[in-house]
C-alpha cells in the first residue's frame, strides 16, 4: 500500500473554491450511522480437534445503550435471552430483554442482522447510535456448540466526546456456562446451578480462542449543500477529474474554525463507505498539504466514479468532492 504523503506549507495562498453536494461526516451531532462486517476465520484449518461438518453462526442480535444496562457481562450470570442465544442461536428472549431496556430509557436501538451460513464467511449490518446511548452489545452463536458464542458488550463507540472512525474487534469465543458439554456435537447437559459467562480456552479453543473479527466503521451521512460563496477549509491543487494524484491543502480557516489541534484525512465512496484512512492526528499548528493516490486501502486502485475526502478536528469537519476517471 502506498504511503500519503504529508508535507509542511511555511506559506500559503490560494483561490478558495470546490464542488457542492459534498456528504458531511455526522460528528456527534445527535445519531450517526456505523457498518459492522462480522467476518468468521473459524475453518479446520484453524481449528482442527473435532471440526464440524456444518460451522455457522447465528444472525447477530444486540443493541444500542448506555452504562446504566449491560445485557452480558463477563463473570457475571447469563441472562435467559443470552442463554436461548448461546445454546440455540435465538433472538426472541434476547431482543424482548433489549426493548424492555429501550422503554426503560437505557437503550434505544435493537440490532438485529444475518448470520454465517457456513464458516468461514462474512456478514454486513448498518445501524444507528446516539451519544446518549453509545454503547454496542452485538452477539452471536457459534454453532454447534454447547453453548458457545461471540461478540462484544457494552463496547463503547463515542469514547472521550468522539466517534470512532474504525474499529476492529478479535472474537474470542465465550462459554454461556448454562451447558456442560465439551464437544461441538454433545448433547444437552444442563449446569445447574449455571456457572458465571467465561472465555473458552479449553477443548477446540486450547490453542486459539479467535474465530474471527467485528470491524465497526462510521459512515458519513448526506447534508445540505453549502450557502453560496461559503469559503472552503479544503483548497484543491490539483485537477478534477482525478486521473493520477489528489492534493489538498487545509486552509487557515480551518485552523480557526478548528476544535481540536489534530485532524484525520479519509476518502469515502459515494454510498458513504470507508474506502482510504489518509492520515491520523494531522498537526494544525502548521498548514498541510494531503495526497491520494486513486487507491484503496489494501492498495488497489480505486473504480472510476463519485469519492469524497472528509478532514475532521474534534466537531469541526469539511469535505471535497473528487470524480475518479479511468
Amino acid at each position: 500500500m502506498t504511503t500519503p504523503r504529508i508535507v509542511s506549507l511555511a506559506v500559503f495562498g490560494a483561490v478558495l473554491f470546490g464542488l457542492s453536494g459534498a456528504p458531511k461526516l455526522a460528528l456527534g451531532q445527535g445519531t450517526v450511522e456505523y457498518t459492522v462486517v462480522f467476518e468468521s476465520s473459524w475453518s479446520a484449518g484453524t481449528h482442527p480437534l473435532d471440526f464440524p461438518s456444518n460451522p455457522h453462526f447465528s444472525g447477530l442480535i444486540g443493541g444500542t445503550h448506555d452504562s446504566g444496562i449491560a445485557f452480558w457481562e463477563l463473570g457475571e450470570l447469563a441472562s435467559e435471552g443470552m442463554e436461548k442465544m448461546a445454546e440455540q442461536g435465538s433472538k426472541t428472549v434476547l431482543e424482548a430483554e433489549i426493548n424492555d431496556a429501550i422503554a426503560a430509557g437505557t437503550a434505544e436501538f435493537v440490532l438485529s442482522g444475518g448470520g454465517i451460513s457456513l464458516s468461514p464467511g462474512a456478514v454486513e449490518l448498518s445501524f444507528e447510535v446516539s451519544e446518549d446511548h453509545s454503547l454496542v452489545t452485538l452477539v452471536s452463536m457459534l454453532a454447534p456448540s454447547p453453548d458457545w458464542w461471540v461478540g462484544v458488550g457494552a463496547l463503547d463507540l463515542y469514547p472521550g466526546g468522539e466517534w470512532i472512525d474504525e474499529l476492529v474487534v478479535d472474537l474470542v469465543v465465550y462459554d454461556s456456562g448454562t451447558d456442560s458439554g465439551t464437544e461441538y456435537t454433545s448433547s444437552n447437559m444442563n449446569t445447574d446451578p449455571a456457572e458465571p459467562i467465561f472465555i473458552k480456552t479449553d477443548g477446540p479453543f486450547a490453542t486459539n480462542n479467535v474465530v474471527g473479527t467485528f470491524t465497526f466503521s462510521r459512515q458519513v451521512s448526506s447534508a445540505p449543500d453549502l450557502a453560496a460563496g461559503a469559503p472552503r477549509l479544503l483548497l484543491p491543487l490539483s485537477a478534477n477529474p482525478l486521473r493520477d494524484v489528489a492534493r489538498f491543502a487545509v486552509s487557515p480557516e480551518f485552523r480557526v474554525q478548528a476544535e481540536s489541534r489534530t485532524a484525520d484525512l479519509a476518502v469515502f465512496d459515494a454510498r458513504g463507505a470507508r474506502v482510504r484512512s489518509i492520515a491520523r492526528g494531522l498537526d494544525l499548528e502548521t498548514l498541510s498539504v494531503a495526497e491520494w493516490d486513486g487507491r484503496n486501502d489494501r492498495g488497489v486502485a480505486v473504480p472510476a466514479g463519485t469519492y469524497f475526502l472528509a478532514l475532521r478536528a474534534g466537531r469541526t469537519e469539511e469535505t471535497e468532492k473528487i470524480i475518479v476517471v479511468r
